[in-house]
Parts: structure tokens; sequence; C-alpha cells
């Protein structure tokens, strides 16, 4: 049983370790910035631009009509 608890516990703590990444989040504006950069060197034959989402702490990349291609949460 304590075998079980120590696992589970173990099991918990993990994701919250490495969660900056794994669900697409970053841990700051800063990293957010950097990816949407990335991203926008990626796709340079498209005409994309950001927008800074306050409300929701993200950096939105977005197409010429306006349309969210891209989200970056941090």
């Amino acid at each position: 049983m304590k075998f079980l608890l120590l696992s589970l516990s173990a099991l918990l703590t993990l994701p919250t370790a490495v969660n900056a990444n794994i669900f697409g989040k970053y841990g700051s504006r800063y990293e957010a910035d950097i990816a949407f950069s990335k991203w926008m060197k990626q796709n340079q034959s498209k005409y994309y631009y950001c927008k800074n989402d306050l409300d929701t702490n993200q950096i939105l990349g977005l197409d010429e009509l306006s349309k969210v291609k891209k989200r970056f949460k941090f």
C-alpha cells in the first residue's frame, strides 16, 4: 500500500516540474515571444502578425483576415 501511495505522489509531482512546455504553455511572456518569433521565421511565405492578448495571457499569431492561426500561452 505504501508503494502505491508513493508512486501516486511521485506521479502527481512530475507534471508540475515539466508542465511549462507539455501543454503548449510558456513560463513567461518572453518565452512565448521567442516561440512566436521562431514560428514567424518558419512561415515567412505567409503574412502573419502578432497580437498580445493580456486578458488571457496569450500571444496570438493572426493571418491577414485576423483569424487565429497559433496561440502562445504564458
